[in-house]
């Protein structure tokens, strides 16, 4: 929770908007975060609350069936990547019936 309210706080200071995407990736590229939590941090800049890429619906973390997962846009099986610009926030069963479809 403690980090959930600084989030929360960071991504409210508006001045930073045009800015925090670069921030998290060099945050990232120091290891200060990891890349999962980069895409749920990116996530929540954009929809201002963390939401599926695949459905626009906003994750449900207070029921397991809902957890949200970390889903590949271009399937590892298809040549994707774990390249932060291909990575994405999905709910579990979005990302199962997606599959490796692009």
């Amino acid at each position: 929770m403690k980090n959930k309210r600084f989030i929360n706080n960071f991504l409210n200071q508006h001045f930073l908007y045009p800015y925090i995407e670069k921030i998290l990736i060099i945050a990232c590229d120091y290891s200060m975060i990891d890349k999962y939590t980069l895409v749920r941090i990116l996530n929540l800049s954009k929809y201002r609350t963390i939401t599926c890429e695949i459905c626009k619906l906003p994750l449900n973390y207070g029921k397991k069936k809902r957890w949200g997962t970390i889903d590949h846009k271009i399937p590892k099986s298809k040549g994707g990547t774990y390249n932060i610009k291909n990575l994405q926030v999905a709910h579990k069963k979005c990302n199962l019936n997606k599959g490796d479809k692009i």
